[in-house]
């Protein structure tokens, strides 16, 4: 997006034969070389190709050659536009004329959207507004080539709210796959338009209403992932039959924005990601989510969570009645870590398969929660009770991923030993210790965790040398080709 698209070039060399638009290339064409492939393809498949590369290097493919040329300003290349750096207000570091080079670039985008004929498939705006532009970006929005626009990203960089125009959601709804929004206030649509395509909704500081979103998603009939991050309204309620993942991080400046988040009845999810242990929201109601399986991170910064009618407190349960038999992977961030917790979460999930445990230290969340538990209150000294099983230590806990480990707190050394010696089918415990690992504390840690008596003889118990994490991105979340969002390897084996 940095530089005009390139002119067609004023000589050819001898490859560059002439060859019309929907033919393909080899000898039989012009003399094209026969080892170009690419270019014997289609006119739609080549245009596929130039509509998933950046504005700029789908211009620059017109260079190529001639069979090229007319392919990016056609109707078969739908058209990628990244205006990602065309309305920035920062000095331009290549001719240091800040105005002159921003209304060069918008000039650019303009030219695009007069010459392509469209459809386009994606439009990405990342602006700072000045006081001409609202009316150039109402334009672009009116433009004939975005008709059937499938992704929409507007990043607003500037230091104030910006009104994203209504007619431009009224105009795209019967096309959009994707809206991503960033600190921008959502229109008042009335009663919106359905959003017959709509599959992922991102929503970073977005000013709406809890009924405006409420009626929003209402109207989204195929959407499936949903990523809100410090929304303004305090509460958000879900109601979906076809939304399968949800993340969300509610905390701004220190300031927990997004107060509570309620599950009402979502028959479809099977993800709920809290992305940050600080970040809330403060209460989470999961009222129905039958197909549940991967919840967390969970952690002391959620004040309430309710599964039913079953209630943890800062991660302390304070009734343990409901039971979630779908959920198969929890990550959990736990003070200490603090073993009691995390058993009344195993009870809570009987069909646990993969438990994931960030080790947190008092020291970091006394800051934020200083009414947390401080590591002297935990022992993790505790006698597994035959007579009062726990259901997926017995049957179904097949990993256990502990991050953080020092292996010289005790506490933690217990933590880690529980698991060991009760975990009646695990298959793996990996390990992450931080700092070097040598051989005499390697053979300490095995000596410690008891790892000969473990319950499993099959388990492979594997320490390995690791840095610290927090697991507060989770890059894969929305990717249903990825089975498990929180399998990431630790480093190598000590």
């Amino acid at each position: 997006m940095e530089e005009e698209a390139p002119k067609s070039p004023t000589s050819v060399g001898a490859g560059d034969q002439q060859v019309q638009p929907g033919a393909g290339g080899g000898e039989e064409h012009g003399g094209l070389n026969n080892l170009d492939l690419i270019s014997r393809l289609p006119d739609e498949v080549l245009g596929t190709v130039i509509s998933l590369l950046p504005t700029r290097d789908g211009a620059r493919t017109q260079v190529l050659s001639r069979r090229w040329r007319p392919l990016w300003l056609s109707s078969n290349a739908p058209l990628n536009l990244g205006a990602d750096f065309a309305l920035r207000g920062e000095e331009c570091t290549l001719c240091g004329a800040t105005h002159e080079c921003m209304h060069k670039r918008i000039a650019f985008v303009s030219k695009i959207l007069a010459n392509h004929p469209g459809p386009t498939r994606r439009f990405a705006l990342h602006l700072v507004y000045w006081p001409n532009i609202p009316g150039v970006v109402d334009g672009w929005f009116r433009s004939r080539p975005l008709s059937g626009l499938q992704d929409l990203e507007v990043v607003n960089k500037s230091s104030r709210y910006v009104l994203l125009p209504s007619h431009a959601l009224i105009r795209f709804a019967p096309t959009l796959c994707l809206l991503s929004l960033s600190q921008c206030r959502f229109p008042d649509l009335g009663v919106p338009p359905s959003f017959p395509h709509l599959k992922e909704l991102i929503m970073y500081d977005v000013g709406i209403s809890e009924d405006s979103f409420k009626t929003f998603i209402s109207r989204c009939s195929v959407l499936q992932s949903v990523s809100l991050h410090n929304m303004e309204c305090g509460r958000v309620c879900i109601n979906s039959p076809t939304i399968r993942s949800m993340s969300f991080y509610g905390r701004w400046r220190s300031v927990i924005t997004f107060q509570e988040l309620v599950i009402e009845d979502a028959p479809s999810l099977e993800r709920l990601v809290p992305l940050d242990p600080d970040g809330g929201p403060a209460t989470i109601h999961i009222i129905q989510a039958p197909k549940l399986k991967i919840l967390g991170l969970l952690s002391g910064g959620i004040s309430t969570l309710r599964i039913g009618t079953t209630v943890f407190q800062k991660m302390v349960a304070v009734s343990l009645i409901t039971k979630m038999h779908t959920v198969k992977i929890l990550l959990l961030d736990s003070i200490g870590p603090n073993l009691d917790s995390v058993v009344n979460f195993l009870k809570c999930f009987p069909c646990l398969e993969k438990l994931y445990v960030i080790v947190s230290h008092p020291e970091r969340d006394s800051f934020f929660y200083p009414q947390l538990h401080s590591e002297k209150d935990i022992n993790n000294v505790r006698e597994y009770d035959p007579l009062d099983p726990i259901e997926c230590l017995e049957l179904n806990l097949k990993k256990v991923v502990l991050k953080n480990y020092d292996g010289i707190k005790r506490a933690i050394i217990n933590f880690a030993k529980f698991f060991i010696l009760n975990a009646k089918v695990l298959e793996e415990m990996e390990i992450g210790v931080l700092g070097h690992g040598n051989d005499k504390r390697m053979q300490y840690l095995h000596e410690e965790l008891q790892v000969e008596n473990r319950a499993s003889q099959d388990a492979q118990i594997e320490l390995k040398r690791d840095v610290r994490q927090d697991f507060k991105h989770h890059r894969h979340t929305h990717d249903f080709s990825v089975a498990d969002p929180f399998d990431r390897p630790c480093g190598r084996l000590l």
